[in-house]
């Protein structure tokens, strides 16, 4: 994607979530809470993203040098061709992966409910996909998970979902 596409893609998304904001303060106290928890945040990393794209803009993109150097005798075109394959077939490879991983992550949710579904998914994340020690694993699991219920629980208020295999 080329950063004038980046830049209007940011737009767009700026302009949902400052109207996503605007709404959210028409709620009840309660009620707007997670909105703005999630809105405000999300759109000062959205801006901070866009002025990233707009400093790189301006820098100069560096020169391509012909391979096999000055003379332009380089490597066929093949080896090039079979290069851009193997990078696409890694490419392929992680969206996959990701997909695989959120579609996991929404099974997880329906079948155990949020409370249980975030901190497994987390602790799978950082164990198998980042190879954290299980320590490190277990304690971001188990400190998300006390967030969590903190948050929902006991300062608002709000029991989460139980999924329908806790929910019976």
């Amino acid at each position: 994607m080329k950063a004038s596409e980046q830049y209007v893609f940011g737009l767009v998304v700026v302009a949902v979530l400052v109207g996503f904001v605007v709404i959210s303060v028409g709620y009840l106290p309660q009620a707007r809470l997670a909105p703005l928890c999630i809105g405000l945040p999300t759109l000062g990393l959205m801006l901070a993203q866009m002025r990233q794209v707009w400093v790189s803009r301006r820098i100069p993109a560096p020169v391509a040098r012909p391979e096999g150097g000055a003379s332009g005798a380089g490597t066929s075109s093949g080896a090039s061709e079979k290069h851009r394959e193997a990078a696409e077939s890694v490419t392929l490879a992680t969206e996959l992966s990701i997909i695989g991983w959120i579609a996991g992550f929404v099974a997880l949710i329906w079948l155990v409910g949020f409370t249980v579904a975030i901190p497994v998914f987390l602790f799978l994340m950082v164990r198998t996909r980042f190879r954290e020690s299980l320590a490190v694993s277990v304690s971001l699991a188990l400190a998300v998970w006390a967030g969590l219920y903190i948050a929902f629980d006991v300062l608002l208020k709000v029991p989460m979902s139980c999924g329908i295999l806790l929910g019976m």
